[in-house]
């Protein structure tokens, strides 16, 4: 079955809300207005009248309005009420993205990376998620702070990585948070400061990011960043294990405790993952 994206911008479901209020009446054949046509389109797109949808939203993006040409591109991407087909996809995509539609911005950056619809270029993908991380879009903070930290597309530039990473951090991006962790730890881009690379790890591995929990596991066994601690080190081991990391951290921290505190370990682990429903 294709994985569906959801459709629609922030401001089209706001009108959508509006809309609702006001007893907009939607007719699907013939909308009075834009409004009524791009609700018409989604409305649709709910239930599962994708051809349908795909037609409303076709004849907005023809008049360059950007919301309907971005899902649009969403549609074709996924094969919605149309055969899949890329190149209309990156058609689209580019089309909202050269409006200003960081969401745009951002998957025409990914298929420029993949090489889908387009010729793989991966300046030209690392060019249009500068556009998008400059508009908040915090997917495109963080695979631009990538791009820098690897070299794709871009000059290497760990400063550069670090500042991307921070953009997307501070809005909850986990594995943003764990990125930046590991530039903290390593010293790269910035002095080395392993209270700060805990920091970040502990809100990543908060998120369920299995990297992130094992990365703080060591520094707790490890004493980076504050005291040693094999119980918090145990448990954070034994939290990333369900998510295939930690296993060697187990090992090493089960030398350094007794019994008791193996026990205590995995009650706290187990209540971590019980109180997430992990």
């Amino acid at each position: 079955m294709t994985k569906q994206t959801t459709l629609l911008l922030p401001s089209t479901r706001r009108l959508r809300q509006l809309g609702a209020t006001l007893g907009l009446c939607l007719v699907l054949a013939a909308p009075v207005t834009f409004g009524a046509s791009l609700l018409a389109g989604f409305d649709a797109y709910e239930k599962g009248e994708f051809s349908v949808a795909l037609q409303q939203f076709r004849a907005l993006a023809e008049e360059g309005e950007e919301e309907a040409q971005y899902n649009l591109a969403l549609m074709y991407e996924q094969g919605l009420g149309t055969p899949a087909d890329p190149l209309e996809a990156a058609r689209w995509f580019s089309a909202a993205a050269q409006q200003g539609s960081a969401s745009a911005q951002y998957r025409l950056a990914m298929l420029y990376d993949r090489g889908e619809g387009v010729s793989e270029d991966a300046r030209e993908a690392s060019k249009w998620l500068e556009r998008a991380a400059a508009q908040g879009h915090r997917t495109a903070q963080f695979t631009l702070g990538a791009h820098y930290y690897s070299g794709r597309g871009v000059a290497r530039d760990f400063g550069r990585a670090l500042h991307w990473y921070r953009q997307a951090a501070e809005q909850g991006h986990a594995s943003a948070q764990f990125s930046l962790g590991v530039l903290y730890e390593g010293g790269k881009g910035t002095a080395q400061d392993f209270a700060e690379a805990r920091r970040w790890y502990r809100m990543a591995a908060e998120q369920g990011h299995p990297g992130a929990q094992n990365n703080l596991g060591a520094m707790h066994l490890l004493g980076k960043g504050g005291e040693p601690d094999a119980v918090q080190a145990y448990m954070w081991f034994s939290i990333a294990s369900v998510r295939g990391q930690g296993e060697t951290g187990l090992q090493l921290a089960t030398e350094q405790m007794t019994l008791d505190q193996i026990e205590q370990a995995k009650v706290m682990a187990q209540r971590w993952l019980k109180g997430r429903a992990y």
